[in-house]
Protein backbone atom coordinates (compact mmCIF):
# COMPACT_ATOMS: atom_id res chain seq x y z
CA UNK A 1 0.00 0.00 0.00
CA UNK A 2 1.39 3.41 -0.98
CA UNK A 3 2.15 6.00 1.68
CA UNK A 4 -0.77 8.21 0.62
CA UNK A 5 -3.19 5.27 0.53
CA UNK A 6 -2.07 4.14 3.97
CA UNK A 7 -2.49 7.67 5.32
CA UNK A 8 -6.03 7.84 3.96
CA UNK A 9 -6.92 4.53 5.60
CA UNK A 10 -5.27 5.02 8.98
CA UNK A 11 -5.22 8.77 9.58
CA UNK A 12 -8.65 9.94 8.39
CA UNK A 13 -11.20 9.89 11.23
CA UNK A 14 -14.97 9.96 10.86
CA UNK A 15 -17.52 11.91 12.91
CA UNK A 16 -21.11 10.65 13.12
CA UNK A 17 -24.16 10.10 15.36
CA UNK A 18 -24.36 13.57 16.99
CA UNK A 19 -26.54 13.86 20.11
CA UNK A 20 -27.10 17.25 21.75
CA UNK A 21 -28.40 17.28 25.33
CA UNK A 22 -31.92 18.64 25.95
CA UNK A 23 -30.46 21.74 27.65
CA UNK A 24 -28.08 22.31 24.73
CA UNK A 25 -24.97 22.29 26.94
CA UNK A 26 -23.29 19.06 25.79
CA UNK A 27 -22.83 17.18 22.55
CA UNK A 28 -21.82 13.52 22.42
CA UNK A 29 -20.86 11.96 19.11
CA UNK A 30 -19.12 8.93 17.60
CA UNK A 31 -15.54 9.17 16.38
CA UNK A 32 -14.37 6.18 14.31
CA UNK A 33 -11.05 5.24 12.77
CA UNK A 34 -9.03 2.31 11.44
CA UNK A 35 -6.16 0.83 13.43
CA UNK A 36 -3.30 -0.98 11.80
CA UNK A 37 -3.70 -4.74 12.11
CA UNK A 38 -1.49 -7.67 11.27
CA UNK A 39 -3.65 -8.75 8.33
CA UNK A 40 -6.22 -5.98 7.82
CA UNK A 41 -7.35 -2.69 9.37
CA UNK A 42 -9.39 -2.96 12.56
CA UNK A 43 -12.32 -0.52 12.78
CA UNK A 44 -12.68 1.27 16.11
CA UNK A 45 -15.26 3.74 17.40
CA UNK A 46 -15.60 5.67 20.65
CA UNK A 47 -17.91 8.33 22.06
CA UNK A 48 -16.58 11.86 22.37
CA UNK A 49 -18.00 14.69 24.50
CA UNK A 50 -17.92 18.39 23.67
CA UNK A 51 -18.77 20.45 26.75
CA UNK A 52 -20.52 23.72 25.91
CA UNK A 53 -21.13 24.90 29.47
CA UNK A 54 -19.05 28.01 28.81
CA UNK A 55 -21.73 29.10 26.35
CA UNK A 56 -22.31 28.70 22.66
CA UNK A 57 -19.05 30.47 21.80
CA UNK A 58 -17.44 27.09 21.36
CA UNK A 59 -14.12 28.03 19.78
CA UNK A 60 -12.43 26.50 22.81
CA UNK A 61 -15.07 23.93 23.75
CA UNK A 62 -13.64 21.23 25.98
CA UNK A 63 -13.59 17.95 24.05
CA UNK A 64 -12.66 14.57 25.51
CA UNK A 65 -13.19 10.85 25.20
CA UNK A 66 -16.43 9.88 26.95
CA UNK A 67 -16.15 6.10 26.60
CA UNK A 68 -13.22 3.71 26.23
CA UNK A 69 -14.79 0.88 24.28
CA UNK A 70 -13.59 -0.33 20.90
CA UNK A 71 -17.02 -0.27 19.25
CA UNK A 72 -19.24 2.38 20.85
CA UNK A 73 -21.78 4.31 18.75
CA UNK A 74 -25.23 5.94 18.48
CA UNK A 75 -25.39 7.95 21.74
CA UNK A 76 -28.77 9.36 22.82
CA UNK A 77 -29.59 11.50 25.86
CA UNK A 78 -32.64 10.65 27.93
CA UNK A 79 -35.40 13.31 27.73
CA UNK A 80 -34.64 14.44 31.31
CA UNK A 81 -30.96 14.85 30.36
CA UNK A 82 -29.71 12.66 33.21
CA UNK A 83 -28.73 9.49 31.32
CA UNK A 84 -27.00 8.58 28.08
CA UNK A 85 -27.74 5.37 26.17
CA UNK A 86 -25.52 4.04 23.40
CA UNK A 87 -24.70 0.88 21.44
CA UNK A 88 -21.60 -1.18 22.22
CA UNK A 89 -19.97 -4.36 20.96
CA UNK A 90 -17.62 -5.59 23.66
CA UNK A 91 -15.57 -7.67 21.21
CA UNK A 92 -15.14 -7.34 17.43
CA UNK A 93 -17.92 -9.19 15.65
CA UNK A 94 -20.12 -9.53 18.74
CA UNK A 95 -23.74 -8.24 18.64
CA UNK A 96 -24.29 -4.62 19.68
CA UNK A 97 -26.19 -4.07 22.92
CA UNK A 98 -27.64 -1.00 24.61
CA UNK A 99 -25.54 0.41 27.42
CA UNK A 100 -26.55 3.25 29.76
CA UNK A 101 -24.47 5.60 31.88
CA UNK A 102 -24.90 8.92 33.73
CA UNK A 103 -24.86 11.84 31.30
CA UNK A 104 -22.15 13.59 33.33
CA UNK A 105 -19.86 10.53 33.14
CA UNK A 106 -19.27 7.39 35.14
CA UNK A 107 -19.47 3.65 34.74
CA UNK A 108 -21.57 2.21 31.94
CA UNK A 109 -24.03 -0.62 32.43
CA UNK A 110 -25.18 -3.14 29.82
CA UNK A 111 -28.96 -2.98 29.54
CA UNK A 112 -29.87 -5.51 26.82
CA UNK A 113 -28.76 -9.00 25.92
CA UNK A 114 -30.42 -9.52 22.54
CA UNK A 115 -28.91 -12.71 21.02
CA UNK A 116 -28.38 -11.12 17.60
CA UNK A 117 -27.92 -7.54 18.76
CA UNK A 118 -29.77 -4.22 18.78
CA UNK A 119 -30.18 -2.08 15.66
CA UNK A 120 -31.68 1.16 16.99
CA UNK A 121 -33.59 2.50 19.99
CA UNK A 122 -35.67 5.39 21.36
CA UNK A 123 -36.21 6.73 24.89
CA UNK A 124 -39.65 6.98 26.46
CA UNK A 125 -40.67 10.55 27.37
CA UNK A 126 -40.44 9.78 31.11
CA UNK A 127 -36.85 8.50 30.65
CA UNK A 128 -37.78 5.22 32.35
CA UNK A 129 -38.00 2.88 29.34
CA UNK A 130 -36.39 2.31 25.97
CA UNK A 131 -37.97 0.76 22.89
CA UNK A 132 -35.45 -0.98 20.68
CA UNK A 133 -35.26 -2.91 17.42
CA UNK A 134 -33.50 -6.29 17.66
CA UNK A 135 -32.64 -8.91 15.10
CA UNK A 136 -34.55 -12.00 16.23
CA UNK A 137 -33.65 -15.61 15.79
CA UNK A 138 -35.60 -17.50 13.11
CA UNK A 139 -37.82 -20.43 14.01
CA UNK A 140 -35.89 -23.51 15.06
CA UNK A 141 -34.18 -25.11 12.08
CA UNK A 142 -35.54 -22.66 9.51
CA UNK A 143 -32.97 -21.01 7.22
CA UNK A 144 -30.30 -21.40 9.86
CA UNK A 145 -28.47 -24.31 8.29
CA UNK A 146 -28.85 -27.88 9.54
CA UNK A 147 -25.96 -30.05 10.52
CA UNK A 148 -26.31 -33.59 9.23
CA UNK A 149 -24.14 -36.61 8.58
CA UNK A 150 -23.53 -35.42 5.01
CA UNK A 151 -22.85 -31.97 3.56
CA UNK A 152 -24.24 -28.89 5.31
CA UNK A 153 -27.63 -27.94 3.89
CA UNK A 154 -29.12 -24.43 3.93
CA UNK A 155 -32.88 -24.29 3.59
CA UNK A 156 -34.47 -21.26 1.86
CA UNK A 157 -38.15 -20.63 2.58
CA UNK A 158 -38.68 -17.12 1.17
CA UNK A 159 -37.77 -14.94 -1.79
CA UNK A 160 -36.05 -12.25 0.26
CA UNK A 161 -33.62 -14.47 2.11
CA UNK A 162 -30.76 -11.96 1.80
CA UNK A 163 -30.68 -8.16 2.02
CA UNK A 164 -28.39 -5.52 0.51
CA UNK A 165 -25.57 -4.50 2.88
CA UNK A 166 -26.55 -7.29 5.28
CA UNK A 167 -26.13 -10.50 3.34
CA UNK A 168 -27.83 -13.68 4.47
CA UNK A 169 -31.04 -13.11 6.46
CA UNK A 170 -32.90 -16.37 6.01
CA UNK A 171 -36.07 -16.28 8.13
CA UNK A 172 -34.69 -13.80 10.68
CA UNK A 173 -36.73 -10.66 11.39
CA UNK A 174 -36.33 -7.33 13.14
CA UNK A 175 -38.86 -6.76 15.92
CA UNK A 176 -39.51 -4.25 18.70
CA UNK A 177 -39.01 -4.70 22.43
CA UNK A 178 -39.42 -2.38 25.44
CA UNK A 179 -37.00 -2.57 28.34
CA UNK A 180 -37.17 -0.96 31.76
CA UNK A 181 -34.01 1.07 32.35
CA UNK A 182 -33.93 0.42 36.10
CA UNK A 183 -34.61 -3.32 36.11
CA UNK A 184 -33.73 -4.45 32.58
CA UNK A 185 -37.07 -6.27 32.27
CA UNK A 186 -38.03 -6.76 28.61
CA UNK A 187 -41.46 -6.93 26.96
CA UNK A 188 -41.82 -7.90 23.26
CA UNK A 189 -44.00 -5.38 21.39
CA UNK A 190 -44.18 -6.83 17.86
CA UNK A 191 -43.90 -10.25 16.26
CA UNK A 192 -44.71 -11.78 12.91
CA UNK A 193 -43.30 -12.74 9.51
CA UNK A 194 -42.02 -9.24 8.70
CA UNK A 195 -39.53 -6.60 9.85
CA UNK A 196 -40.35 -3.77 12.30
CA UNK A 197 -37.92 -0.90 12.91
CA UNK A 198 -37.51 2.87 13.35
CA UNK A 199 -39.60 3.09 16.54
CA UNK A 200 -40.38 6.45 18.18
CA UNK A 201 -42.34 7.05 21.39
CA UNK A 202 -45.36 9.39 21.48
CA UNK A 203 -44.91 12.46 23.74
CA UNK A 204 -47.68 11.26 26.09
CA UNK A 205 -45.93 7.89 26.47
CA UNK A 206 -48.99 5.87 25.42
CA UNK A 207 -48.08 4.82 21.87
CA UNK A 208 -45.11 3.78 19.76
CA UNK A 209 -44.92 4.52 16.03
CA UNK A 210 -42.69 2.43 13.79
CA UNK A 211 -42.04 1.30 10.22
CA UNK A 212 -42.86 -2.14 8.86
CA UNK A 213 -43.59 -3.99 5.63
CA UNK A 214 -46.60 -6.23 6.20
CA UNK A 215 -48.36 -6.42 2.84
CA UNK A 216 -48.96 -9.75 1.20
CA UNK A 217 -46.43 -8.99 -1.55
CA UNK A 218 -43.68 -7.90 0.86
CA UNK A 219 -41.30 -10.60 -0.37
CA UNK A 220 -41.42 -9.39 -3.95
CA UNK A 221 -41.72 -5.60 -3.46
CA UNK A 222 -39.83 -3.27 -1.14
CA UNK A 223 -42.88 -1.57 0.37
CA UNK A 224 -43.16 -0.16 3.90
CA UNK A 225 -45.90 1.36 6.05
CA UNK A 226 -46.17 3.43 9.24
CA UNK A 227 -47.83 1.66 12.19
CA UNK A 228 -48.83 2.70 15.70
CA UNK A 229 -49.02 0.24 18.61
CA UNK A 230 -49.79 0.70 22.34
CA UNK A 231 -46.58 1.10 24.33
CA UNK A 232 -47.45 -1.99 26.36
CA UNK A 233 -48.04 -4.11 23.27
CA UNK A 234 -51.17 -5.03 21.33
CA UNK A 235 -52.57 -4.73 17.83
CA UNK A 236 -50.72 -2.36 15.50
CA UNK A 237 -52.74 0.05 13.36
CA UNK A 238 -51.56 1.24 9.94
CA UNK A 239 -51.62 5.04 9.60
CA UNK A 240 -50.13 5.33 6.11
CA UNK A 241 -52.79 3.81 3.88
CA UNK A 242 -52.30 4.86 0.25
CA UNK A 243 -48.55 5.38 0.53
CA UNK A 244 -46.08 2.91 -0.97
CA UNK A 245 -43.06 3.58 1.22
CA UNK A 246 -42.25 5.12 4.61
CA UNK A 247 -38.66 5.89 5.61
CA UNK A 248 -38.95 7.78 8.93
CA UNK A 249 -41.63 8.94 11.38
CA UNK A 250 -41.89 11.54 14.15
CA UNK A 251 -44.72 12.56 16.49
CA UNK A 252 -46.60 15.83 16.85
CA UNK A 253 -46.56 17.20 20.38
CA UNK A 254 -50.27 16.34 20.75
CA UNK A 255 -49.54 12.60 20.24
CA UNK A 256 -52.39 12.52 17.71
CA UNK A 257 -50.50 12.90 14.45
CA UNK A 258 -47.29 11.81 12.77
CA UNK A 259 -45.03 13.42 10.22
CA UNK A 260 -43.42 10.86 7.93
CA UNK A 261 -40.84 10.80 5.17
CA UNK A 262 -42.82 8.81 2.63
CA UNK A 263 -43.69 8.27 -1.02
CA UNK A 264 -46.80 7.44 -3.03
CA UNK A 265 -44.81 6.49 -6.14
CA UNK A 266 -45.57 2.89 -7.11
CA UNK A 267 -42.37 2.64 -9.18
CA UNK A 268 -39.95 4.54 -6.93
CA UNK A 269 -38.38 4.07 -3.52
CA UNK A 270 -38.67 6.46 -0.59
CA UNK A 271 -34.92 6.13 -0.04
CA UNK A 272 -34.28 7.92 -3.34
CA UNK A 273 -37.13 10.45 -3.30
CA UNK A 274 -39.50 11.08 -0.44
CA UNK A 275 -41.71 13.90 0.76
CA UNK A 276 -43.08 14.89 4.15
CA UNK A 277 -46.61 13.67 4.87
CA UNK A 278 -48.87 14.25 7.85
CA UNK A 279 -50.51 11.01 9.07
CA UNK A 280 -53.28 10.35 11.56
CA UNK A 281 -55.46 7.43 12.54
CA UNK A 282 -58.70 8.56 10.91
CA UNK A 283 -57.55 10.52 7.84
CA UNK A 284 -55.79 10.26 4.50
CA UNK A 285 -52.05 11.04 4.33
CA UNK A 286 -51.45 14.66 3.32
CA UNK A 287 -48.25 15.80 1.61
CA UNK A 288 -46.75 19.07 2.87
CA UNK A 289 -43.45 19.38 0.91
CA UNK A 290 -42.62 19.45 -2.79
CA UNK A 291 -39.74 18.49 -5.09
CA UNK A 292 -37.51 21.40 -4.06
CA UNK A 293 -35.88 19.27 -1.38
CA UNK A 294 -35.47 15.61 -0.48
CA UNK A 295 -35.75 14.75 3.23
CA UNK A 296 -32.64 12.89 4.35
CA UNK A 297 -32.88 9.22 5.23
CA UNK A 298 -30.34 6.86 6.71
CA UNK A 299 -31.77 3.58 5.42
CA UNK A 300 -33.59 0.61 6.90
CA UNK A 301 -32.60 -1.75 9.72
CA UNK A 302 -28.94 -2.64 9.79
CA UNK A 303 -28.05 0.48 7.78
CA UNK A 304 -27.44 4.08 8.85
CA UNK A 305 -29.91 5.49 11.38
CA UNK A 306 -32.28 8.37 10.72
CA UNK A 307 -31.48 12.04 11.33
CA UNK A 308 -33.90 13.61 13.80
CA UNK A 309 -37.20 15.15 12.68
CA UNK A 310 -38.84 17.53 15.16
CA UNK A 311 -42.46 18.72 15.25
CA UNK A 312 -42.36 21.61 17.71
CA UNK A 313 -45.10 22.83 20.03
CA UNK A 314 -45.57 25.99 17.95
CA UNK A 315 -46.29 23.99 14.78
CA UNK A 316 -42.90 24.08 13.07
CA UNK A 317 -41.48 20.90 11.52
CA UNK A 318 -37.67 20.79 11.39
CA UNK A 319 -35.83 18.27 9.24
CA UNK A 320 -32.59 17.60 7.38
CA UNK A 321 -32.87 17.52 3.60
CA UNK A 322 -30.89 17.74 0.39
CA UNK A 323 -31.04 19.90 -2.72
CA UNK A 324 -28.67 19.58 -5.69
CA UNK A 325 -26.15 17.53 -3.76
CA UNK A 326 -26.02 19.79 -0.71
CA UNK A 327 -27.59 19.45 2.74
CA UNK A 328 -29.83 21.96 4.49
CA UNK A 329 -31.84 22.13 7.69
CA UNK A 330 -35.40 23.04 6.66
CA UNK A 331 -38.44 24.35 8.44
CA UNK A 332 -41.97 23.76 7.20
CA UNK A 333 -45.45 23.87 8.71
CA UNK A 334 -48.51 21.69 8.94
CA UNK A 335 -50.08 23.65 6.09
CA UNK A 336 -46.91 23.30 4.02
CA UNK A 337 -47.30 26.80 2.62
CA UNK A 338 -43.59 27.55 2.88
CA UNK A 339 -40.49 25.43 3.39
CA UNK A 340 -37.53 27.58 4.45
CA UNK A 341 -33.82 26.85 4.55
CA UNK A 342 -32.51 27.58 8.05
CA UNK A 343 -28.92 26.49 7.46
CA UNK A 344 -26.75 24.68 4.96
CA UNK A 345 -25.13 24.61 1.56
CA UNK A 346 -21.63 23.67 0.50
CA UNK A 347 -21.58 20.41 2.45
CA UNK A 348 -23.36 17.09 3.04
CA UNK A 349 -24.74 16.27 6.47
CA UNK A 350 -25.42 12.72 7.64
CA UNK A 351 -26.69 13.31 11.17
CA UNK A 352 -28.90 15.88 12.91
CA UNK A 353 -29.79 16.26 16.59
CA UNK A 354 -31.84 19.08 18.12
CA UNK A 355 -31.89 20.43 21.67
CA UNK A 356 -35.06 20.67 23.75
CA UNK A 357 -36.03 24.07 22.34
CA UNK A 358 -35.36 23.30 18.68
CA UNK A 359 -33.07 26.34 18.46
CA UNK A 360 -29.70 24.59 18.52
CA UNK A 361 -28.68 21.75 16.20
CA UNK A 362 -25.66 19.45 16.15
CA UNK A 363 -24.72 18.07 12.74
CA UNK A 364 -22.10 15.68 11.42
CA UNK A 365 -21.11 16.79 7.95
CA UNK A 366 -18.45 16.82 5.25
CA UNK A 367 -17.35 19.22 2.55
CA UNK A 368 -14.73 19.11 -0.23
CA UNK A 369 -12.21 20.76 2.09
CA UNK A 370 -13.20 18.91 5.29
CA UNK A 371 -13.99 15.20 5.00
CA UNK A 372 -15.72 14.90 8.38
CA UNK A 373 -16.55 17.39 11.12
CA UNK A 374 -19.11 18.29 13.77
CA UNK A 375 -20.96 21.60 13.74
CA UNK A 376 -23.19 23.52 16.13
CA UNK A 377 -25.89 25.57 14.39
CA UNK A 378 -28.13 28.31 15.73
CA UNK A 379 -31.32 27.74 13.75
CA UNK A 380 -32.55 31.18 14.76
CA UNK A 381 -29.98 33.04 12.66
CA UNK A 382 -28.30 30.23 10.68
CA UNK A 383 -24.87 30.86 12.20
CA UNK A 384 -22.72 27.78 12.70
CA UNK A 385 -19.37 26.93 14.24
CA UNK A 386 -17.09 23.92 14.08
CA UNK A 387 -16.97 21.87 17.27
CA UNK A 388 -14.74 19.00 16.17
CA UNK A 389 -12.48 18.75 13.14
CA UNK A 390 -10.39 15.63 13.75
CA UNK A 391 -8.66 15.67 10.36
CA UNK A 392 -7.29 19.23 10.42
CA UNK A 393 -3.70 18.17 11.17
CA UNK A 394 -3.75 15.54 8.42
CA UNK A 395 -5.19 18.01 5.88
CA UNK A 396 -2.47 20.52 6.72
CA UNK A 397 0.08 17.90 5.61
CA UNK A 398 -2.01 16.44 2.80
CA UNK A 399 -4.10 19.24 1.24
CA UNK A 400 -7.32 17.96 -0.38
CA UNK A 401 -8.32 18.39 -4.01
CA UNK A 402 -10.28 21.51 -4.92
CA UNK A 403 -13.76 21.33 -6.43
CA UNK A 404 -15.34 23.24 -9.30
CA UNK A 405 -19.05 22.86 -10.11
CA UNK A 406 -20.63 23.76 -13.42
CA UNK A 407 -23.64 22.88 -15.58
CA UNK A 408 -24.29 22.38 -19.25
CA UNK A 409 -27.38 21.65 -21.33
CA UNK A 410 -28.05 18.60 -23.48
CA UNK A 411 -31.39 17.76 -25.13
CA UNK A 412 -33.12 20.44 -23.09
CA UNK A 413 -31.82 19.16 -19.75
CA UNK A 414 -29.43 20.87 -17.36
CA UNK A 415 -26.67 18.46 -16.26
CA UNK A 416 -24.64 19.39 -13.19
CA UNK A 417 -20.97 18.41 -13.14
CA UNK A 418 -18.16 18.38 -10.61
CA UNK A 419 -14.49 18.66 -11.51
CA UNK A 420 -11.78 17.94 -8.95
CA UNK A 421 -8.32 19.50 -9.28
CA UNK A 422 -5.17 18.14 -7.61
CA UNK A 423 -3.96 20.23 -4.67
CA UNK A 424 -0.92 21.52 -6.60
CA UNK A 425 -2.86 22.21 -9.81
CA UNK A 426 -1.10 24.38 -12.39
CA UNK A 427 -3.30 25.67 -15.20
CA UNK A 428 -0.27 25.72 -17.52
CA UNK A 429 0.31 21.99 -17.15
CA UNK A 430 -1.55 18.95 -18.49
CA UNK A 431 -3.03 16.25 -16.28
CA UNK A 432 -4.75 12.90 -16.88
CA UNK A 433 -8.56 13.00 -16.52
CA UNK A 434 -10.51 10.26 -14.78
CA UNK A 435 -14.15 10.31 -16.00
Amino acid sequence: MSSLAADLVYEIKNVSDPAISPDGQRIVYTRSWAERGETSPATRSRLMLADLNSGKDIANAAEREFTRGNADSWPRFSPDGRMLAFLRSEQPGEPRQIWVMPADGGEGRQLTGAPKGVQDFSWSPDSGRIVYCADTEPAAGAAAGKEADGPRVVEVNRLRYRHDLQGWRGDAHYHLFVTEVASGAVVPITRGDWDDFGAVWSPDGAMIAFISGRRDDRDSRALTEAYVVPAGGGDAECWSGGLTGVGAVAWATDSMRLVAVASDDEEGMVLWQGWLYVLQADGEPRRITDDKQRPALGGGPGAARQPEIRWTADGRILFLGEHKGQSFVYQTSLEGRETRQLWGGGRLASGLSLDGTGQWAALSSSSPAHPSDLRLVNLGDGESKTIAEPNSAFLARRPPASLEKFSFERAGRQIECRLWFPPDFDAQSKYPLVL
